[in-house]
């Protein structure tokens, strides 16, 4: 079956799902604190930029380049941090700076720029932010447009310590006459977080054919893209590249992909070695954890590694992917074309790898980046009979041997030295599809860790077909009944060591445990029996009366100055826990944590201790969560 960019109703229903509102969880949000702000409220309606300043919503400016204007640059903020409001609507170009330029937030005091009511009512142009601080989007619409300038739906140059949170970024809209190249760009960042946000190059696949990648991260070090939708795009879903390192990708539903979900290091032909960032001058991505991810029609391969040190691929769930390629993708990046010669001269006599020469036009123009310590472990394979892969099931490259011109580089260079495949359960067409591995290929015979031999007997290949709970609207689960929940074939995933890179420079040492501990629902995995795949459990095998915990969630008055009784009915007698969250995603107040009978309940949640703005009220009950919406007024 060709690939097939359809984009139904359901796709909706999928993103309201799976944002259904998420508590931060204790392992790994980004933990913003309790930061002291000034507020500055922007209204592009009804705003005036004089006399107005913006302190209060009634007295709001029009134009957030005059908020801007309002907040010290070029030095660190010490005294208080900022929060821009915007009240909802449609920023044009002409309100918003071209550029966000050194705007210095700190730990203590951050600058925010937050949807003041409901979440995506808030609609920016492309933005361009550069050498910013501690400068976090929360709950914000972008969208490229044919007026607003750039290639990149965000770009964030020479930041650290960005988050994007319960943002939208679209690299064009149904209505624009170009696309942004990339939707999100991370380039020399450190410390960057996209959370609980959606990022796709266009909003309608049939109506612009896109070409770029959703999210892009090029010399960037520390940091995760978590809960998020990434979808429609025509290049990668996430692209990792250029030195960069730490990151974990993770709980992410990557969809409808021109090329691959995600892809680790990649022959760029427009950034070289004097782009990189030292230390991380010798591989393309190092300490990479993907995990947790459902990754579904891509024409290219879901998962695809070049240049990569200590990569882990586990427990992510793909189906109908690399259509046009093959499951797995694991090869050589190279790098070439350094237009900066001395800083590139520089680091190769540091001991970087790669070359200062700029192009001859031939493979030998550039250095091969090698494959060192790639665990492909637990994971979910499924295409149908009419959509298997062109090529074999896993395309791995053999020695690259190539002399190339003036180049500091392995020889020769491997794509599978210390790969691991394990665990797998793989479904591709037919019982007669090949594996991929040959004569010229790697994983030879020779190769202890990574043979044909070893991959047939530690992998469930073509055996028996894995089926979903729907797959015709993207429900993924896994059926009661399916191999993923019989299958002996899974494996504890061992932990890397940080060893055998080169002596100098010396890259600091990244995470080395591999353990994850929990599936995308936040469910634990049995560390002696693990489950391959996102999920560990299928509804099919939940008690039909869990899903129906809780029937009612309702909480008068509301809006609320001071007090509001929340009352719910419980459909069954479960553990109750009960929560308020702010527009953050900070969990402000604990109200009940017991085993309640069924029936109504109600309890009175007491307002004063918490600033006028928007909270989320959190019932989870059993298997069922429930949020509700409060607005405290003073």
């Amino acid at each position: 079956m060709s690939m097939n960019f359809k984009h139904g109703i359901y796709s909706a229903l999928i993103f309201l799902s799976f944002f259904g509102f998420r508590a931060a969880r204790a392992d790994g949000d980004y933990n913003i604190g309790n930061p002291q702000l000034q507020q500055i409220w922007v209204d592009p309606v009804n705003g005036k930029d004089a006399p107005n300043r913006g302190s209060v919503r009634s007295l709001a400016l029009q134009s957030v380049q005059v908020a801007l204007a309002n907040i010290p640059q070029n030095q660190p903020l010490n005294n208080t941090g900022f929060v821009i409001m915007l009240v909802p609507g449609v920023y044009p170009p002409d309100k918003v700076p071209p550029e966000f330029l050194s705007v210095l937030g700190t730990a203590d005091y951050p600058v925010i720029m937050q949807a003041a009511d409901d979440t995506g009512t808030v609609y920016l142009p492309s933005m361009d932010v550069t050498a910013c601080k501690y400068f976090y989007m929360i709950g914000i619409h972008v969208v490229h447009t044919s007026g607003s300038g750039g290639s990149y739906g965000i770009s964030f140059r020479g930041c650290d310590h960005i988050l994007v949170r319960n943002c939208v970024v679209v690299g064009a809209d149904s209505t624009s006459s170009d696309t942004a190249l990339t939707g999100i760009i991370f380039d020399v960042c450190q410390n960057v977080y996209v959370e609980k946000s959606e990022i796709s190059i266009v909003e309608r696949i049939p109506l612009i054919s896109p070409s770029g990648n959703a999210i892009d991260f090029y010399a960037a070090q520390y940091g995760h893209v978590k809960q998020c939708v990434i979808h429609d795009f025509g290049g990668n879903g996430v692209l990792v590249r250029g030195g960069s390192a730490y990151l974990t990708v993770e709980e992410n539903i990557v969809r409808y992909g021109g090329l691959g979900g995600i892809r680790l290091g990649i022959r760029d032909t427009l950034h070289g070695l004097d782009d990189m960032t030292l230390p991380w001058v010798h591989y393309d991505c190092y300490d990479v954890k993907c995990f947790n991810n459902v990754i579904h029609h891509t024409a290219d391969a879901a998962l695809t590694c070049g240049g990569g040190y200590n990569i882990l691929f586990a427990f992510n769930t793909m189906y109908e992917t690399g259509l046009q390629s093959s499951l797995i993708v694991l090869n050589q990046t190279r790098r070439s074309r350094a237009i900066d010669k001395p800083t590139a001269q520089d680091y190769m006599d540091s001991g970087a790898w790669g070359t200062w020469y700029l192009d001859r036009g031939d493979d030998s123009d550039s250095a091969p980046i090698p494959n060192k310590n790639i665990f492909i472990y637990n994971n979910i394979f499924a295409n149908p009979d009419d959509s298997a892969t062109s090529g074999p099931h896993f395309s791995i490259a053999g020695p690259y041997t190539t002399p190339s011109f003036n180049a500091a580089c392995p020889r020769p260079a491997l794509a599978d030295d210390n790969v691991q495949i394990r665990g797998n359960i793989i479904w591709n067409g037919t019982p007669q599809k090949p594996l991929g591995i040959n004569g010229s290929s790697g994983c030879q015979l020779g190769n202890p860790n990574c043979n044909e031999s070893q991959i047939n007997i530690d992998n469930t290949i073509n055996l028996t077909q894995v089926f979903f709970i729907d797959t015709a609207n993207a429900v993924f689960r896994p059926q009661a009944a399916s191999i993923v929940f019989t299958t002996t074939k899974v494996f504890k995933i061992p932990d890397f060591s940080w060893s055998g890179l080169p002596p100098s420079p010396v890259e600091p040492q990244g995470t080395t445990s591999n353990a994850v501990s929990l599936d995308i629902d936040s469910n634990v995995r049995k560390a002696n029996a693990p489950i391959a795949g996102a999920y560990t459990i299928s509804t099919s095998s939940v008690e039909p009366n869990a899903l129906n915990e809780i029937t009612t969630l309702e909480n008068y008055p509301n809006p609320l100055n001071s007090e509001t009784t929340i009352a719910f009915h419980l459909q069954n007698r479960s553990y109750v826990k009960l929560e308020i969250y702010n527009l953050l995603g900070e969990k402000t107040s604990s109200l009940l944590s017991a085993t309640l009978d069924e029936g109504d309940h109600s309890l009175s949640w007491n307002a004063n201790s918490v600033e006028a703005g928007t909270y989320f009220c959190r019932l989870s009950a059993g298997s069922e969560v429930m949020t509700k919406r409060m607005t405290v007024v003073k």
